[in-house]
């Protein structure tokens, strides 16, 4: 469980989420390369063979093609508690991803309105070492709060005062404290019902469990005004109020 930011400044420092495995419960890159081997066989292996750091940018151009397949990616609820709690105390939440920023926008209006993203431009990659990097140089050592996935995320999190990292091990936990981080481990079962579908920078659909996307074409029963809290109620423009 997501504990409260502790307010030992007068402003709490940003809550970074990164996107790949940690709002998301699954790596988008890969996953989506992986579903669209079923439709699209060439394009998707031949964007798979491209180089790590350029596939998000392959990923992109394939997904831009007419009539290229959506990916359904999972999301994480404790990303989501954990955004609408920092938020609720008036931190400022970052979005990362290797993902291109303009594939990042939607996520972030549909998610965590407000949020400031940190994504791939071309030609420049975002690795876990760029992300390190970028993130030091932004808010420096011991400046930022981190939500991720504890592989790949090891760079980010030596420089977080507070890492919350999916899938943690005892040992490396116990590394980053003595390095003064505090480190908390969080399930990788953590899982919402909500899932959304990766577009080419036009955006993200979201659906609700196992169903095709909802419209507001005939409201159902039990429907409410949408909620402002993303951890009772996150909800997109055509999507209807999320269950609490």
């Amino acid at each position: 469980m997501v504990q409260p930011p502790r307010l030992i400044r007068s402003t709490p420092p940003p809550l970074v989420v990164d996107v790949d495995g940690g709002l998301l419960a699954c790596d988008p890159v890969r996953t989506a390369l992986r579903d669209m081997l079923q439709l699209r066989p060439g394009a998707a292996l031949a964007a798979s063979r491209s180089a790590p750091d350029t596939r998000p940018f392959a990923l992109q151009a394939l997904l831009a093609k007419p009539g290229a397949p959506l990916p359904r990616l999972p999301v994480r609820r404790v990303a989501l508690d954990a955004i609408a709690l920092w938020t609720r105390f008036g931190a400022p939440v970052v979005l990362i991803s290797k993902l291109p920023e303009d594939m990042l926008a939607h996520l972030r209006d549909t998610l965590c309105p407000g949020a400031r993203l940190f994504g791939a431009r071309p030609p420049r990659p975002l690795n876990a070492s760029g992300k390190a990097e970028l993130l030091c140089a932004v808010f420096g050592s011991r400046g930022f709060d981190l939500l991720a996935d504890a592989k790949g995320a090891d760079a980010c999190a030596r420089l977080a005062r507070r890492a919350m990292l999916v899938g943690l091990a005892l040992q490396n936990k116990r590394r980053l404290l003595t390095m003064g981080v505090q480190a908390t481990a969080l399930s990788p079962e953590n899982r919402s019902e909500q899932y959304v579908r990766l577009r080419a920078g036009a955006g993200w659909t979201v659906e609700w469990g196992q169903g095709a996307p909802e419209t507001d074409a005939v409201p159902r029963p039990g429907t409410r005004l949408p909620s402002r809290d993303v951890s009772a109620a996150v909800h997109s423009r055509r999507g209807r109020a999320g269950r609490s």
